[in-house]
């Protein structure tokens, strides 16, 4: 029972992610997030659930389910990427002139 909570939260034992495969993660952990908001909108969720189920199922690499540790990870990864872009754009604004 243990090893079946360890294989969920951690993935594969073999698993390697680069950075730019985490970002991905988190980009689509995002939007399923997003997609599921939306489908509780009830509005749009005969659109939403589709969408989010190929989301979900995409949560893989190489056949196998990344984890939900790895999708937190990515999940973070992407969030202060999109954070450092304001700040890094203005930066290179202030160095410019």
């Amino acid at each position: 029972m243990k090893s079946i909570f360890s294989y969920i939260f951690n993935g594969p034992e073999d698993l390697k992610l680069n950075f730019f495969k985490r970002l991905f993660i988190g980009f689509k952990t995002i939007l399923l997030i997003i997609c599921l908001i939306l489908t509780f909108t009830l509005v749009l969720a005969p659109v939403t659930i589709p969408i989010g189920l190929l989301l979900f199922r995409s949560l893989t690499y190489q056949g196998q389910f990344v984890g939900i540790k790895n999708i937190l990870l990515g999940l973070l990864f992407f969030i202060l990427f999109l954070f450092s872009i304001p700040i890094v754009t203005s930066v290179m604004g202030s160095a410019l002139h």
